[in-house]
């Protein structure tokens, strides 16, 4: 029964020595053992790109829950006075933001809260796409 090189498919004699048993000859061993070692070099690659990418994106991650926590706590604070406040996300008509401060009496329904370009504090209260008041400066947009 004949032997079969794995690396270049061609039959063994029957009394010819193998090398390392499964190969033809010394040259069929350096090609499998080139292509073992490029096999390798490109998984690393592979591994090494997608660690990259997945730190990539738990920095984008935690960015995000940055701006969002930032974003709840301007949004939990009063825009006229900066004291606590009620702020209810959703709780106001047409599915808009409220919030009502129990200190200075403002409330207001609302879509965001911006940077106001007059007094530069983040009190600029967009009602909707054509309306924003500040009540800090009684800027209005």
């Amino acid at each position: 029964m004949a032997k079969t090189c794995i690396q270049c498919g061609k039959k063994m004699g029957m009394f010819q020595k193998a090398v390392d048993g499964i190969y033809c000859s010394l040259p069929c061993s350096a090609a499998a053992q080139k292509e073992i070692v490029e096999t390798e070099r490109k998984a690393a690659v592979v591994r090494g790109e997608n660690l990259r990418l997945a730190e990539e994106k738990a920095k984008d991650e935690a960015a995000r829950r940055a701006e969002e926590q930032a974003t709840a706590k301007r949004r939990g604070l009063c825009p006229k006075c900066g004291a606590p406040w009620n702020y209810v996300p959703k709780g106001g008509a047409d599915g808009l933001d409220s919030g009502s401060c129990p200190k200075c009496a403002f409330s207001a329904s609302f879509k965001a809260i911006d940077k106001c370009p007059s007094c530069d504090g983040m009190t600029l209260v967009v009602e909707s796409d054509a309306t924003a008041r500040c009540p800090r400066c009684k800027y209005r947009r």
